[in-house]
């Protein structure tokens, strides 16, 4: 008579099996998606919610919303879709710049002539927004913000997520070529740089259309729009300015490119800076004086609130305050 197997025997016989069975199912697993990689169909959007070949499904760069962007994709086969658009846009209230950003204009189109330039007004930011997905509610958000700048902050992002290209403020001055510092070919098809140890750069940066880490920034805008703490002094740099763009961007995981000096001098040089406009041309008016004024008006409500006697000049410590430690665009 054969000898029955002991317990322990039998144990390590099924374990034996139970691996078998499960590396059998690992690799039928992996033939399918290997199948449905090869074929681009793990996608399961159709080209209308999708417009980009199989190469792009691979890549992670999906757009929240591109139903409407079909007839101006570029073909398959060119590779300028992977690439940032050599085109620049401004945001600004008309096509009159005024004296000073004229001149920075003018020195940019003598110096690359290939780098196309737009300003986009008001009408077309607000149709950029309404043109983000619904589930952000970003359109309720940026009908809302308190101050026109953080319609502004918001705007260069979805243009440069809409039609892919560079954003740079009025007061970015050309220095040197494009072609000698910015690589419209990086392999993260972003470029951003350095504003402050702390913060990155959203007065110049570039990308192609539908960058995820543009949605991410724009998403976090959205998010943190809801619930605009108006008599923080910080409130737009936290909302819609540096402080944002910054963890937007590193939530998506993009490095900067570029160091501080390479932004401010180096490679563009940043004229005046918001703060500064206001000193030099009445035109250029500056959006902390905005800012002052919302939390000034916060400050009084709440002394009203209190009982207390509203103090004007409390926002004149309060800043001082604020400012400490803190860098201001």
């Amino acid at each position: 008579m054969a000898a029955r197997p002991s317990s322990g025997g039998r144990l390590h016989l099924g374990r034996a099996f139970f691996a078998i069975a499960i590396f059998s199912i690992a690799s039928v697993s992996f033939l399918l998606f290997a199948a449905q990689y090869q074929s681009g169909s793990l996608c399961s959007l159709d080209s209308a919610d999708y417009p980009f070949s199989s190469k792009d499904r691979t890549s992670g760069i999906k757009p929240h919303d591109a139903s409407s962007q079909t007839s101006n994709l570029l073909s398959d086969n060119n590779d300028a879709q992977y690439e940032i658009p050599r085109q620049a846009f401004m945001i600004w209230k008309s096509q009159d710049l005024g004296k000073y950003a004229a001149q920075y204009q003018r020195n940019w189109l003598k110096n690359e002539p290939n780098l196309s330039t737009r300003i986009v007004m008001d009408e077309e930011c607000r149709s950029l927004a309404a043109k983000y997905p619904n589930r952000t509610g970003l359109l309720q958000v940026y009908d809302n913000f308190p101050l026109n700048v953080m319609r502004a902050d918001t705007c260069r992002l979805l243009v440069v997520y809409y039609y892919g290209g560079i954003y740079r403020d009025l007061d970015v001055d050309w220095v040197r070529p494009l072609s000698d510092w910015f690589m419209f070919n990086a392999s993260s098809r972003i470029q951003i740089g350095a504003e402050t140890s702390r913060d990155l750069c959203n007065w110049f940066f570039g990308a192609t259309r539908y960058h995820p880490c543009l949605a991410s920034v724009i998403d976090l805008i959205a998010e943190r729009g809801r619930n605009v703490n108006t008599s923080d002094l910080h409130f737009v740099h936290w909302t819609t300015g540096p402080h944002t763009f910054t963890d937007g961007m590193r939530r998506c995981g993009a490095p900067p490119a570029f160091n501080r000096n390479d932004m401010a001098v180096k490679n563009i040089l940043h004229v005046f800076g918001s703060i500064n406009w206001k000193n030099v041309d009445k035109t250029y008016s500056s959006w902390t004086d905005a800012r002052d004024a919302e939390v000034q008006k916060k400050m009084m409500e709440a002394d009203t609130k209190k009982g207390n006697k509203p103090e004007k000049a409390k926002i004149i410590l309060h800043k001082k305050t604020a400012e400490t430690g803190s860098v201001f665009r």
